[in-house]
């Protein structure tokens, strides 16, 4: 891989293919690095921390937690979901846009509804929804080095409502049944990334 990326500094590539190849290679390739250095650390930081997340998670399932409960979804909350979404034009791969679900709010919140609450209850995330277009975005420098892009990932908007849906129904269970660490910051209400500084 780092011979071929090292090929392509040395002449300018025009044919398309190639190039989304070679896009392709190099976002594997950090993926794949960073997920071998997240790997190591979570070893080192359970072996040299009593406090680490992954301590934390070793010795918490000692004790059976509760299952969670089925909750349907009802057109309301799904319309509470969509409404404040952020305008944007931007679409996955199925060219639907939040701004057109946002502008169609009033009629189709019952669809979506139905299928969330399938969603639900077979415990199953629709594979289609997890497909991104991955547009490759000029951070700075020469253009025609790859490593010079970062990749940007578009998921599908419909994708955004069913990942709320489980998101609050998972937080909701692990908040009720005190399954969290203590040091858990992100995406949880009321703490910051940066309080894990402070600490």
């Amino acid at each position: 891989m780092e011979y071929k990326l090292q090929k392509l500094k040395e002449k300018k590539i025009t044919d398309q293919q190639t190039i989304v190849e070679t896009f392709n290679d190099y976002f594997v390739a950090i993926a794949e690095n960073v997920n071998r250095q997240s790997k190591n650390n979570l070893i080192n930081d359970d072996n040299n921390n009593m406090d680490s997340h992954t301590h934390f998670i070793a010795h918490a399932f000692n004790k059976p937690y509760p299952s969670m409960e089925y909750k349907c979804t009802t057109t309301k909350e799904t319309e509470r979901i969509i409404k404040p979404l952020k305008t944007k034009n931007s679409y996955g791969y199925d060219e639907i846009s939040t701004k057109t679900l946002k502008i169609r709010c009033p009629i189709i919140p019952s669809p979506i509804n139905y299928i969330c609450t399938k969603m639900l209850f077979w415990g199953v995330f629709p594979d289609r929804l997890k497909y991104a277009l991955i547009k490759p975005i000029h951070k700075n420098d020469d253009r025609c080095e790859v490593s010079n892009y970062r990749p940007l990932s578009l998921l599908t908007s419909f994708s955004k409502i069913f990942e709320t849906v489980m998101q609050r129904r998972i937080l909701k269970h692990l908040t009720k049944y005190n399954i969290l660490s203590a040091v858990q910051y992100g995406f949880r209400v009321g703490f910051r990334t940066d309080n894990e500084l402070i600490n």
